[in-house]
């Protein structure tokens, strides 16, 4: 189609178009159609842009024949509307765009209604038309519906004209009471903007309107393509069939008929589920199979008769068809007759009968049943009286015990339980305690666990004859033997071809089969002699586990075997094993003995024994199978072992070329042992030689008698006088390989060895001794070539004098004294040679200088300390020194100030730099200080000591003594004596309303206090800066102020001073008598 004409559809029916005078309630009749009207909108799309023109394309495309006056096509969908309305998105004229936007509404609304979300469908109900629809998308949209072309009932955007309305799970259903006869025409049409779409229309068929109604009825959501409900039986499927085949229209009554096939055919499978059983009273749901995937089936419970239904359930079923149901929302009748109804929760009753659609019905069982089962299963034919299963575990003997422990019938528990208890021993017989039968000779021997046994009650009998027992711990009859844990019980009762044994357990009277079988002689020696062979193939050889015994074992049976060919036949066998056995212990035999000397295994072995003979005779004997015969081989292998082990404890000397015997220790006590002599690579032997070793493991061999090989592979053979050449190796056994040296390269390992990394151009190594410098010498003196022997001397001479050189004594250094004031340690010591001073975990080192003297630089110490002090040289060190750190003594004496009594800080100065003071009373030491930077100190002296009480306070005439420590020379001691009066402190003038009073105290004073009138006020101390502190306080040069802008009078008003107040400056109470100045306000 031309755009011309695509855009004229597309004006016709947006512009004005297709309207629809009253969506609500006109006739068809009377709708216009978009070509009947033209208007500017047309001519504007006629002339639109090529955007317009594509969006108007694309939106027509969405309708039949392209015509947007119509349905939407079959194809269209979400994704088609999608990219129209982008396309419209991009349309710049605002009238043309929203003129396709209307059209895009129109597509939307038409896609969703036909996907069945929103418009349901109808029904035809008693002569009712039944409009169905979703309750709440239905609210978006303007449906129209008509019969015959009038008017029948609308869905106006959530409102409705003229239905009758029922809604249930979500689906509002209109009712028209409309009345309706057959070959009514009903029209359903979607109508937005004036525009109308039919989305639905038929013609009444009652006939078929009730036929398609009874179909659908028997489906799930009265939905043909799901299953059939839950409860649709025969009856129903008859009675919508019978109205199916009223339908007179072929087509209709054909696609119903498949509906009706379909139900019929689900109906049928309704007698294939399976109620999964057993059922017992207690349980609280139960389940069954085979149902159609995501259907329903109806679960019913019959009574005990199964004539009447007591109670029904419709289930859903899963993806597998499996289904299931609790005991809750039953619809129940309380008898015969009476109708289904409610939702109640049953009881289960044992006698009642559950089926599944039209399953076979299936019996509820009492809770006790469940044990009842469950033991019995335990069983052949699920029947007690037999042997367990094969199939019977452990695990399910405990399950069935366990719920025997829940059955409230006595009888029936004590019943159970003995059954549950003969279950387990018959499980544990067969797991072990009873381990068969042989024939031995003419005897029968029944073998059990020799432990085990005793918890039974086992019976045996021949042709029906009881001929022993095992009962509980006790055996009958019997004869008894025991070995490794296994009870062999052996009956003499006398035994013939045809006898029939049995071997019962018997518990409580019950008896039970746990072995059968009947004597053949020639069979069983049969099946024994081919056991003695591989492959039970009496053509082959004899296995590696046939013994002695088992040959005696079978020729015993075959000595009771009554056919004379028969025997003979089991007779070769036996003959041919028997001589295999032979020989194969003569050939192991063979192979221990040829590993010891002589082949007498109580002797040494040879000195040729290697590990491939061993291991080549151990792998015989293990072929054995007598475990008593294989035992004393193996021991006689395990000495062969130790030995040869040994032989790598052998030590072959070392080896020089001119030496004309080698040897060895460490060998066999009087035994054997081999000499071998390697090439150079040590991959071959050119020669060797077994010789005797002494009763001390020493051996030795001259170069005669040697057997050699000319090369690499060839064997060696002959007696021959070896020559020892320098570099090949010699071994003793299997020690390690020793090369054999020349006599000069002897010596030039020697001396090698003196030196560090065996380096005659390095020094000497910190173990070389006189020792090893004389044995090197001994060994170069030996060494013939005069140019070689001369640089081995200078090797030796080199190591004496680096020795001679090392073992010198260091001398210790001279160290001078040190005070806490040094940062050096000095002294003299050797030129040349390391200084380290140690302080505690560090270490500071110089060097000695060629004047002899040395400076080692260090931090400073504190007095006391200790310093080790030593000089080394090539490792080796001197004795230490030890020096202590002395104090510090300048080189005048230190200032003290003027003492009086009770004073409680004496103070003065030393030279900048003192590091500490000491105060002295009366000769007996007080304390020390240390003095600030500036030299100026002060020592506490409130309360001294005379070396007895340490409460004494200074008075007149004591001797206060400082100086700077007990080394200080006497010329640097300051002694002053306390004299006899206190000096008061001076205090200026006091005037009205002032802050402070101020005024001088002696230097060192500690406390003063301030009195007005008699009444203390307060006390100051030293203080670093006495204008910085509010209250005041003394300063180190005596100056002193003290707060008095506030003081509390006698009354105890406070106030500031006036005129006439007493103001006195003191030491305060901790210095006794007159120690105030006073002075009146101005």
């Amino acid at each position: 189609m031309k755009n011309t004409k695509i855009i004229q559809k597309t004006v016709k029916l947006t512009a004005v178009g297709a309207i629809v005078l009253s969506s609500m309630a006109q006739p068809l009749s009377i709708i216009a159609t978009a070509s009947e009207v033209t208007t500017k909108a047309e001519t504007k799309l006629l002339t639109s842009t090529d955007a317009s023109t594509d969006a108007a394309t694309a939106v027509n495309n969405l309708f039949i024949d392209n015509d947007p006056t119509k349905n939407i096509k079959i194809t269209t969908t979400q994704a088609m509307i999608d990219a129209a309305e982008a396309k419209v998105a991009e349309t710049t004229d605002a009238t043309i765009k929203a003129q396709l936007t209307i059209n895009i509404k129109i597509a939307n609304d038409l896609l969703e209604l036909r996907s069945g979300a929103v418009y349901k469908g109808w029904e035809l109900d008693d002569g009712k038309l039944i409009f169905k629809v979703d309750a709440e998308k239905q609210k978006k949209f303007n449906l129209v519906m008509y019969k015959n072309g009038g008017h029948i009932g609308t869905f106006h955007y959530g409102n409705t004209l003229v239905f009758e309305i029922t809604t249930a799970n979500g689906i509002m259903s209109a009712i028209s009471n409309a009345g309706f006869v057959d070959g009514d025409k009903i029209k359903v049409n979607y109508v937005y903007n004036n525009r109308a779409y039919t989305i639905d229309e038929f013609t009444i068929d009652i006939a078929y309107s009730a036929a398609n109604k009874a179909v659908k009825e028997l489906f799930i959501d009265n939905d043909i393509s799901k299953h059939i409900k839950g409860l649709t039986d025969q009856a129903n499927v008859d009675a919508a069939k019978a109205l199916v085949n009223a339908v007179t229209d072929a087509t209709q009554k054909a696609k119903l008929l498949e509906s009706i096939d379909k139900a019929q055919t689900e109906v049928d499978h309704l007698a294939n589920l399976v109620v999964t059983g057993p059922i017992y009273t207690d349980a609280t749901s139960f389940t069954g199979t085979r149902g159609e995937a995501y259907g329903q089936i109806v679960f019913k419970v019959y009574d005990s008769t199964g004539t009447w239904v007591k109670a029904q359930k419709v289930v859903g079923t899963g993806g597998g068809g499996t289904f299931g149901a609790n005991l809750e929302g039953w619809a129940t009748a309380a008898k015969q007759g009476d109708p289904l109804t409610g939702s109640s929760t049953i009881q289960l009753v044992a006698g009642d009968k559950v089926q599944a659609g039209h399953s076979a019905l299936v019996t509820i069982q009492s809770s006790d049943q469940r044990a009842v089962d469950a033991v019995n299963q335990l069983f052949i034919d699920n029947n007690s009286t037999k042997n367990i299963k094969p199939a019977t575990t452990q695990a399910m003997i405990d399950a069935a015990e366990a719920k025997v422990a829940l059955v409230t019938d006595a009888t029936i528990k004590t019943k159970l339980t003995e059954d549950i208890k003969i279950a387990n021993d018959l499980l544990e017989l067969r797991s072990g305690v009873y381990k068969g039968w042989e024939l031995q000779g003419n005897k029968l021997v029944f073998k059990v666990d020799a432990e085990k046994q005793k918890k039974f009650n086992l019976v045996m009998y021949k042709n029906g004859g009881h001929i022993g027992t095992f009962h509980y711990g006790n055996t009958l009859v019997f004869e008894i033997t025991t070995a490794n844990g296994i009870m062999s019980a052996i009956s003499n009762a006398g035994f013939v071809d045809g006898d029939k044994i049995k071997v019962n357990y018997v518990y409580n009277n019950r008896a039970y089969t746990i072995d059968e079988f009947e004597i053949n002689y020639g069979a069983q020696a049969r099946s024994t002699i081919n056991n003695l062979f591989v492959d039970n193939d009496p053509t082959k050889e004899i296995k590696d586990t046939t013994k002695q015994s088992s040959i005696d074992a079978a020729q015993a049976l075959v000595d009771n075997v009554t056919d004379a060919a028969k025997k003979e036949e089991l007779q070769k066998d036996i003959d041919k094993a028997q001589k295999q056995l032979d020989n194969k212990q003569a050939l192991v035999k063979a192979a221990v003995d040829n590993l010891f000397i002589e082949n007498d295994t109580t002797k040494h072995i040879k000195g040729l024994t290697n590990q491939a003979a061993i291991d080549a005779a151990k792998a015989l004997v293990n072929t054995i199978a007598d475990e008593a015969q294989k035992a004393t081989l193996l021991e006689k292998i395990e000495k062969a072992q130790k030995e040869f082990n040994a032989f790598s404890n052998a030590i072959a000397n070392p080896t020089y070329d001119t030496d004309k015997v080698v040897w060895g220790k460490q060998g066999p006590s009087s035994g054997e042992i081999v000499f071998k002599i390697y090439d150079a690579t040590g991959t071959w032997v050119k020669a060797q030689k077994v010789v005797n070793t002494t009763a001390g493991g020493v051996f030795s061999a001259d170069l005669g008698g040697w057997a050699t090989a000319s090369s690499e592979g060839a064997p060696l053979s002959g007696s021959s006088t070896i020559q020892l050449v320098a570099g090949e190796k010699l071994q003793a056994g299997s020690s390690p390989l020793v090369t054999i040296q020349s006599t000069y390269q002897l010596a030039l390992d020697a001396t090698k060895q003196l030196f560090i990394d065996n380096d005659p151009t390095k020094s000497i190594k910190d173990t070389t001794n006189q020792a090893a410098i004389d044995a090197a010498q001994a060994l170069v003196n030996k060494v013939t070539d005069a140019i070689k022997k001369g640089e081995l001397q200078k090797n030796i001479d080199k190591a004496q004098k680096e020795l001679n050189e090392k073992n010198a004594v260091i001398a210790k250094p001279t160290v001078n004294a040190v005070t806490n004031n040094d940062t050096a340690v000095k002294g003299t010591g050797t030129p040349g040679l390391t200084i380290t001073v140690v302080i505690g975990t560090s270490t500071f080192t110089g060097e000695v200088a060629a004047n002899g003297t040395f400076s080692i630089t260090i931090p400073l110490q504190k007095a006391d300390t200790v310093l080790t002090v030593t000089q080394k040289k090539d490792g080796k060190v001197s004795d230490s020194v030890s020096v202590k750190v002395a104090n510090y003594i300048p080189a005048t004496a230190p200032v003290v100030n003027p003492v009086g009594p009770f004073q409680q800080a004496i103070t003065g100065n030393a030279p900048e730099g003192t590091k500490m003071v000491r105060l002295l009373v009366n000769g007996i030491a007080q304390r020390t200080a240390v003095p600030e930077a500036d030299g100026s100190f002060s020592f506490y002296s409130r309360f001294i000591t005379d070396g007895i009480s340490t409460n004494i306070r200074l008075v007149a005439g004591d001797t206060v003594t400082v100086d700077y420590g007990n080394k200080t020379p006497a010329d640097l001691v300051t002694n002053v004596t306390v004299s006899a009066e206190l000096v008061k402190p001076v205090v200026n003038d006091v005037l009205v309303g002032t802050d402070y009073v101020t005024g001088l105290a002696p230097v060192g004073t500690q406390v003063l206090r301030l009195v007005v009138n008699g009444k203390a006020q307060r006390t100051v101390t030293p203080q670093a800066n006495i204008d910085a502190v509010t209250a005041g306080g003394i300063g180190a040069d005596g100056r002193f102020k003290i707060y008095c802008r506030i003081i509390v009078d006698e009354t105890g008003v406070s106030r500031k001073l006036k005129a006439g107040d007493r103001v006195t400056v003191d030491s305060g109470v901790q210095i006794p008598g007159d120690t105030g100045t006073t002075v009146i306000v101005k």
